[in-house]
């Protein structure tokens, strides 16, 4: 009996010990072998750091990772050498000299993987990836150059010119959420040539997704509390700004729940210790701002609670569909206060200016990739809508729903399954005193 040996199948199993691709992983893979550019949405927890990271290790050259969060590019860094990987990154906090034994390693051919901010295009790192050689750039969390950079990093619009510099070398976009607006953004802008598009399903039907109209800190505790008591296991509550998260945090442990906070303004080493208590299961909660998150794994996430509505559908569900990426049964509630959407509306005028507004007729899809306003305006439509949210939200990323009703939401599920606050005495809650 001949044994057909399966290439990708080996490697698989070789570097990382998975014996099965995911669904979509494979096709992923062999296009990247095969050279193709290529453009991948991949909702959270369906394995899209293999689809690129597995190319790299069969092939000969290095791969550049552009990745937008230091504290991601050192974690999953970490995670490849705990492997066996020899994979590397550059920032601008490593001191010069460490910066120059990498750069010479890298020009070795010492690092199949090479992370970088979009910002670390300078002239030597460019030389020692030349010499390397470079042999595909990958964008991580590509929606970050629709959706932030003209206005927060810059650098993301320039690197087209990086793989000028490298000899016109394939690249690759992977993200969670990309509406179909922003696809074609992100074709044009990095300059992809036919693109092997592959764009996952966004159905969570494992995910229960609720929101409620909460005003003010009292009425949300009271919420938040309820679910707490409801959803055992590990919970992650995003608020919007860092002022908040500590007090959230503070709160969580008042209530004799092991919670810690996560924000940008933490030193590294503080970060570092919270996120590894948290993929350890060390803590019950996690309050953090959206700075948490991308490329974290912990499978066993049961609740995920927004305290304020973010800016974005985009950010919702990418923040969303960290609770139950193990398939388990998770709730995901939404607390909609009209006060922090008049905040969101206020921070997207800083950004990018007023409103646009389309005097001799409404803007095509296609006209433009949606503002800052515009992906608010989504998001309260979302919070306000009184049909299935999840059918909103499939019909946003471009996905027809199968049904109408998913039995899984506060707008269709059967009404003696909907949760119901128990109002407590404002003494049971010393918020933010």
């Amino acid at each position: 009996m001949v044994t057909v040996v399966d290439p990708l199948r080996t490697a698989l199993a070789r570097y990382f010990g998975y014996q099965e691709f995911r669904a979509g992983q494979r096709p992923l893979v062999q296009a990247a072998l095969d050279g193709r550019d290529l453009l991948a949405v991949l909702p959270t927890g369906r394995g899209k750091s293999i689809c690129f990271q597995l190319p790299a290790l069969m092939g000969t050259g290095t791969t550049v990772v552009i990745s937008p969060l230091v504290a991601l590019m050192r974690d999953q860094v970490a995670q490849l050498q705990r492997r066996g990987v020899a994979a590397t990154w550059l920032d601008s906090h490593l001191a010069p000299e460490t910066r120059r034994t990498r750069l010479a390693r890298i020009a070795a051919g010492g690092h199949p993987l090479v992370y970088l901010a979009p910002e670390r295009k300078d002239p030597g790192t460019i030389a020692a990836l030349r010499a390397a050689p470079a042999e595909r750039i990958v964008v991580d969390e590509a929606h970050c150059i629709s959706e932030w950079g003209v206005d927060f990093r810059p650098a993301y619009r320039t690197i087209g010119a990086l793989r000028d510099a490298l000899g016109g070398i394939p690249v690759s976009a992977f993200t969670a959420s990309a509406t179909p607006a922003v696809r074609r953004d992100l074709i044009s802008s990095l300059g992809l040539r036919a693109p092997f598009t592959a764009i996952g399903s966004f159905d969570r039907p494992n995910l229960r997704l609720d929101m409620v109209r909460a005003r003010g800190n009292r009425e949300k505790a009271t919420l938040v509390a309820e679910a707490l008591r409801r959803e055992r296991g590990l919970a992650v509550l995003y608020a919007a700004t860092r002022g908040a998260a500590e007090q959230w945090a503070s709160w969580c442990r008042r209530q004799r729940r092991r919670a810690d906070v996560y924000h940008a303004g933490l030193d590294a080493a503080r970060r570092r210790a919270v996120q590894r208590a948290f993929v350890q299961g060390e803590l019950d909660c996690l309050v953090a701002t959206n700075a948490f998150g991308m490329g974290i794994d912990q499978p066993h996430v049961r609740l995920v609670v927004h305290l304020a509505a973010p800016g974005a559908v985009e950010s919702y569900y990418q923040e969303a569909g960290r609770a139950g990426r193990d398939g388990a049964p998770a709730r995901c509630l939404l607390l909609a206060d009209p006060a922090d959407f008049a905040l969101r509306r206020r921070m997207a005028t800083t950004v990018a200016g007023p409103p646009r507004v389309w005097w001799h007729r409404a803007p095509a899809p296609g006209d433009r990739p949606p503002s800052a306003h515009d992906r608010l305006d989504a998001m309260i439509a979302l919070t306000e809508t009184p049909r299935c949210r999840r059918a909103v939200l499939l019909r946003y990323f471009g996905e027809q729903p199968l049904r109408v009703q998913c039995g899984n939401c506060d707008r269709c599920a059967p009404r003696d399954s909907q949760p119901t606050a128990t109002r407590l005495a404002d003494a049971r809650f010393p918020v933010f005193r």
